[in-house]
């Protein structure tokens, strides 16, 4: 009897220890059949996952990965998390929105635009010089994505000269190339202007064959030895603006060839013409004199290419710009204005103001645009009624005269008046800041290294400016409730 009972209880341990045997199998090994779509907890790993964006989807803050992936239907942002994203997913740029949700954010600002236009028509960012970067993309497809997808502008603004491998040094293996019209034909150039959401570049044209007008400067020559450097300058833009006509007439494009930071360039040669008769003052007209034929040869192959090609869809427009108008510059009062001393007797279709100063309180700015359009000469029938004008940066370092608020309000107001004014495009400069206050530094910068002219900053983090510029575009007032989203770093 009492074996039979000893029997009993050896019987009814072993079954306990099944069943506790089963249960922890569950627990630890198992997998369970409500996971979302998307989910990477399976403890099956291959050593490639850590690199395939689709399987590693971007992680909310703080939250399990099971728990959240925008490829899952079920998935509803919510506004008061922050969210550290991947913008890259299924190998191609999606960018912000996915992570922004349905919230009640209201209507944005309203701005009166003298024309039919929207505003994300007018108001674009530019993206040079990079410092930093944070998706695999060439570096100059990366700022036009952001633009176009998260800003959700169609204006962008980018460099087109042979400093091109420095300029777009990041995830980029460059070719070689002799032309401006070679360097546009290729894939990093060919991915931002095919891109469906961009209409209007703004292009910082430099020909390869130069017109070395600072010769004038250096060598004291004459502007007519400069006779066949003109030339070639006219053939090259002729060249660029036949191809752009003809790789992409058929489409609702703009392009607007440009120069950069007119003052800026110019001016420095100015204040070394000092050779010569009455100390430099023969000099400084000979150098006036050949930049503007060089101006005028690049608006001539413009000019030739278009009327040849009559009747497109696509513009391609010259542009001249400039960097001073009534500002004091300090060392040399005296040197003359391109706005005064050359803007008169060029003939290009729009001209440009880069503002480094009316943010930092030194001047109003519709002052400065008034000055320009009424210097500016206006042959383009397409800007016959028109101010042939652009704003074509504003900007304001954040982190050296003032904060991110102060940065949003002056620039605010100053895109607001620019717009209102009747200008025809708006450039935020710039997307990713390239202006580094410590130079000594090589690696990836970090937000106190950089000067703060941006809209995302190297931690990923957007600045207020950028959430009001999309407001912008998109109608709405994110500003009422900032999402918390940054970028991967």
């Amino acid at each position: 009897m009492k074996v039979k009972k000893y029997l009993i209880t050896i019987i009814l341990i072993c079954i306990l220890c099944v069943g506790m045997l089963f249960s922890a199998c569950e627990l630890f090994g198992g997998k369970d059949d409500t996971t979302p779509s998307g989910d990477n907890s399976s403890n099956t790993h291959n050593e490639n996952d850590d690199n395939d964006e689709t399987l590693n989807p971007p992680i909310q803050s703080g939250d399990d990965s099971s728990d959240f992936s925008p490829l899952d239907p079920d998935f509803v942002p919510d506004i008061n998390k922050v969210y550290i994203i991947n913008p890259i997913l299924n190998n191609a740029y999606s960018g912000i929105n996915l992570y922004i949700g349905d919230y009640e954010f209201g209507n944005a600002e309203f701005i009166n635009i003298p024309d039919d236009r929207q505003i994300k028509d007018i108001v674009g960012a530019s993206n040079t010089y990079g410092k930093y970067n944070f998706t695999s993309l060439p570096f100059l497809q990366e700022g036009a994505e952001m633009v176009a997808h998260d800003l959700g502008s169609s204006v962008f603004r980018f460099n087109l000269s042979p400093d091109y491998k420095n300029i777009y040094a990041l995830n980029t293996n460059w070719a070689d190339v002799d032309s401006m019209t070679a360097l546009a034909s290729t894939s990093q150039y060919k991915a931002v202007l095919n891109n469906p959401d961009l209409k209007t570049f703004i292009i910082d044209a430099t020909e390869f064959n130069r017109c070395t007008w600072e010769d004038v400067a250096t060598d004291n020559r004459d502007p007519n030895w400069f006779y066949y450097q003109y030339q070639n300058v006219t053939k090259e833009f002729y060249d660029l603006t036949k191809y752009l006509l003809q790789t992409y007439g058929n489409k609702d494009k703009t392009f607007i060839l440009s120069t950069y930071d007119g003052d800026n360039v110019f001016g420095k040669l100015y204040d070394q013409c000092t050779l010569g008769a009455n100390n430099g003052e023969t000099q400084k007209f000979a150098l006036i004199e050949t930049y503007t034929r060089y101006l005028n040869a690049r608006q001539d192959g413009i000019n030739k290419a278009v009327k040849e090609l009559s009747g497109k869809k696509a513009k391609v427009y010259g542009c001249i710009e400039v960097s001073h108008i009534s500002n004091e510059i300090n060392g040399v009062v005296t040197r003359p204005r391109l706005v005064d001393c050359v803007v008169p007797n060029t003939s290009a279709d729009l001209y440009s103001f880069a503002d480094g100063y009316t943010t930092l309180g030194e001047k109003d700015l519709l002052t400065e645009l008034n000055y320009l359009a009424s210097k500016a000469p206006n042959p383009n029938a397409d800007f016959a009624g028109k101010r042939n004008i652009i704003l074509g940066k504003i900007g304001y370092p954040s982190n050296i005269a003032g904060d991110d608020q102060q940065q949003y309000i002056v620039c605010r107001n100053a895109i607001k008046d620019a717009v209102e004014y009747g200008v025809q495009y708006v450039v935020y400069d710039s997307y990713c800041c390239n202006e580094r206050t410590d130079t000594s530094l090589e690696d990836r910068p970090t937000n106190g290294n950089m000067a703060g002219y941006w809209l995302i900053k190297p931690d990923g983090s957007y600045s207020t400016i950028f959430w009001y510029l999309k407001g912008l575009n998109d109608n709405l007032n994110y500003l009422t409730k900032i999402p918390q989203l940054r970028l991967e770093v």
